[in-house]
């Protein structure tokens, strides 16, 4: 099982989160930084932190397919993240251009709505059994 926490959520109380997350990781979870590029993105994060995925913020999606800088920004998080060993997922994946992109920078997993839009449990599990 993942769970995913924001920065934002590590920043409110720092020692509970570290106890409880190693807990987690203890029965076999993974901790997964949501919403990476945006907020108080930190390095102190990843190295505190139990973390073993990364997921890069939509609006870097965005961006790096207008913007050179932010390309080039999200290319050395990719280096850095994948040298480090962590996976990386690009999150707001909406369209078949940003899904070569991500594949060609090195993004482990994509998210967004290309890839599917959100549906209710009782969807998921129609689409499931059938």
């Amino acid at each position: 099982m993942k769970f995913e926490i924001t920065e934002n959520q590590i920043l409110r109380d720092e020692e509970f989160n570290k106890k409880h997350w190693k807990k987690l990781l203890k029965l076999g979870s993974s901790v997964v930084l949501d919403d990476f590029g945006t907020g108080f993105s930190s390095i102190k994060n990843l190295v505190l932190f139990p973390v073993s995925e990364i997921k890069i913020d939509s609006f870097l999606a965005k961006e790096m397919m207008i913007d050179k800088k932010a390309e080039i920004l999200v290319s050395s998080i990719i280096f850095a993240a994948k040298e480090a060993g962590y996976l990386l997922t690009l999150e707001g994946v909406e369209n078949e251009e940003q899904f070569l992109k991500a594949k060609q920078m090195g993004f482990n997993m994509v998210q967004g709505y290309y890839i599917a839009k959100p549906i209710l449990e009782e969807e998921f599990i129609k689409k499931l059994l059938n």
